[in-house]
């Protein structure tokens, strides 16, 4: 199986500025019977996966549905539904974005340092001023946990720096608004703008990362500096989502305090290096693509920066690749391999072709065409074992 080894690579950003002019062609006009069954198949892509979260229960609550728990401590489902979704959340329930499929009692509290953000603000906790406000801790606590376990589906839309354990609510009832927009654009739009939120906090835990592991100062300002590339496009598609009246989503992070070299190896050579990087693509292909100017001219600005972050990550991933031996190695090249190969499904999947002619995206032949060609030219640019 092909593996990239990037200790080596010779991915840059003006490689990666090449490859994309080459990749991005206007999509040629596609029959409309040929595009139903997508409408038929799905809203938008749709990805899935199993989260575990971890909250303190009350003494209320523990007196409520703790004598329900089984000899080994799991909770019946409907106690399961009404602990692992508390009010402050915003999560949103069953036939939403996320599915609990089951939840246990622990005596071990696990502090997440959870960070809830919404359109009402705050703090997050380097200081700066974004949409950032920390959940009221419980009251009473008893000293016993809940874990639960989620089915998480994540809706299509965005470009940006995934954080592990991160998650974006479902959406919320439209804003009034004089523009006309389709669910299919409005939901893009809404989620977009909740992942580069994420973004800001992925760069703030990857730039604290780099700092324990005394990385090259270099690369760390180069981290800063994308940090504050994700504010700026935080505002920017917050500003595009109220402008098409969709609503902001509530973003909830949890950031573990430290990462090991491996960890953090795999986190960036995933979510940095093919994640990034595929997305950069989208965004270029949407800057050439999509049906109005003002947008044309935002999705470029953005996929320059997002262009920048990639080739950030591609050094990053030859820093850190170069500092690992044997197994740890192994793993992080492992993981890119299941990360190529997520990627490559989501390609396929089908587009909203609402999302094609308004927003630019491209429909799952353009998609999995560019992504062919991407994943050879990442193969070719780097060692491959």
């Amino acid at each position: 199986m092909k593996r990239i080894d990037s200790a080596r690579s010779l991915v840059s950003e003006q490689s990666l500025r090449e490859l994309f002019s080459r990749l991005v062609r206007p999509p040629k006009a596609t029959p409309a019977w040929l595009v139903l069954p997508a409408v038929l198949a799905c809203e938008c892509p749709v990805t899935t996966s199993i989260q575990t979260e971890t909250r303190a229960l009350t003494n209320a609550e523990l007196t409520a549905h703790g004598g329900l728990a089984t000899e080994d401590d799991v909770l019946p489902a409907s106690s399961c539904d009404a602990l692992c979704y508390p009010s402050a959340s915003g999560s949103v329930t069953g036939n939403g974005n996320r599915r609990v499929l089951d939840c246990r009692l622990t005596e071990v509290a696990v502090d997440s340092d959870v960070i809830g953000a919404d359109s009402a603000g705050g703090r997050p906790p380097d200081g700066t001023t974004d949409d950032v406000s920390s959940p009221p801790a419980p009251e009473d606590d008893s000293g016993t946990s809940l874990a639960c376990r989620f089915e998480v589906k994540t809706d299509c839309g965005g470009v940006g720096r995934w954080v592990p354990g991160a998650r974006v609510g479902g959406a919320r009832p439209p804003l009034r608004t004089r523009a006309r927009v389709d669910a299919a654009t409005s939901s893009w739009v809404s989620h977009a703008a909740g992942l580069e939120r994420l973004s800001v906090h992925a760069f703030t835990h990857l730039g604290r990362q780099l700092d324990r592991f005394r990385a090259p100062l270099g690369l760390r300002q180069r981290v800063q500096r994308a940090r504050n590339d994700e504010r700026r496009h935080a505002r920017q598609m917050t500003a595009l989502g109220r402008e098409l009246g969709a609503a902001p989503r509530v973003v909830q992070v949890a950031l573990p305090e430290r990462l090991s070299l491996v960890d953090l190896a795999i986190e960036n050579a995933v979510h940095g290096c093919l994640e990034e990087t595929w997305g950069a693509l989208l965004l270029h292909h949407q800057a050439a693509t999509a049906s109005r100017r003002e947008h044309r001219r935002l999705f470029a600005q953005i996929a320059e920066d997002e262009t920048r972050h990639a080739a950030l990550s591609w050094e990053l991933h030859a820093w850190a690749l170069a500092r690992l031996k044997g197994q740890d190695r192994a793993a992080v090249l492992s993981a890119m391999a299941a990360g190529l190969a997520a990627l490559r499904a989501r390609a396929a999947a089908p587009v909203e072709p609402e999302l094609v002619t308004t927003l630019g995206l491209p429909d799952s032949v353009a998609a999995q065409r560019m992504f062919a060609a991407l994943e050879e030219q990442l193969l070719a640019s780097t060692s491959v074992v």
